[in-house]
């Protein structure tokens, strides 16, 4: 995985994988995967499905 800002954080605090998403004004703008939802079987994280939020 190439060092970045996002990659050196999540060493910092051992964070495995993150997944990140946008919204404006009610709507997904942008979404994104980093790093990884199983170490021990090199699985990286994906965006399988949208789960939604509340208010």
């Amino acid at each position: 995985m190439k060092q970045t800002r996002k990659t050196k954080v999540m060493k910092n605090y051992d964070i495995p994988g993150v997944s990140i998403a946008l919204i404006h004004e009610g709507k997904m703008v942008w979404s994104n995967t980093y790093g990884y939802a199983d170490i021990q079987n090199d699985r990286e994280m994906t965006v399988m499905q949208w789960s939604g939020w509340t208010d």
